[in-house]
């Protein structure tokens, strides 16, 4: 009920803490510009993933209901894992910058919303990106989100929440 806390990561990553999601599992990711770190006994213990990242400034966390992670990175890139993040693959796009925000609809498509590049999405799991954001007035997605409807509704920097059909 959230109406009592406790505290179970004292500063441990030395970093302000950017995301944070959970897993089908139950494990708790948190990214920080140090990495990725895994707690798979409620905030006990965790460990750091970031073996294959040339780039540990995380920014975003989202898990997609085939359970593959995107990790949004302050930088050019993304990362994908499709093994709980054990190991990461680096996914790019021209002009691609750092991804604030994640969502996904009913049918697998992947929206990124970016900082200064707008939104992107991938049809086939991350492997390929498009453009998808011709009519808004500004390129900084802060905010996205997909509704059981078909829309996607995008929360600008400082130009308001837009709202565009597939």
């Amino acid at each position: 009920n959230a109406l009592t806390w406790e505290l179970v990561a004292d500063n441990i990553f030395g970093e302000i803490i950017y995301a944070l999601e959970i897993n089908q599992n139950g494990h708790i990711y948190v990214g920080t510009y140090a990495g990725v770190h895994i707690s798979k006994d409620n905030g006990e213990t965790w460990e750091t993933k970031t073996a294959d990242m040339t780039n540990t400034k995380i920014r975003s966390l989202f898990f997609t209901s085939t359970g593959a992670i995107f990790a949004g990175v302050f930088s050019d890139k993304g990362y994908r894992s499709l093994d709980n993040g054990e190991t990461w693959e680096p996914f790019s796009y021209n002009g691609l910058r750092s991804i604030f925000c994640y969502t996904e609809n009913i049918e697998g498509h992947i929206y990124v919303g970016c900082n200064g590049r707008g939104i992107l999405r991938t049809l086939d799991g991350g492997t390929t990106w498009e453009d998808c954001d011709n009519e808004l007035p500004t390129h900084y997605v802060d905010a996205i989100l997909a509704h059981p409807n078909g829309h996607i509704y995008a929360g600008t920097r400082g130009h308001g929440v837009y709202r565009s059909y597939e």
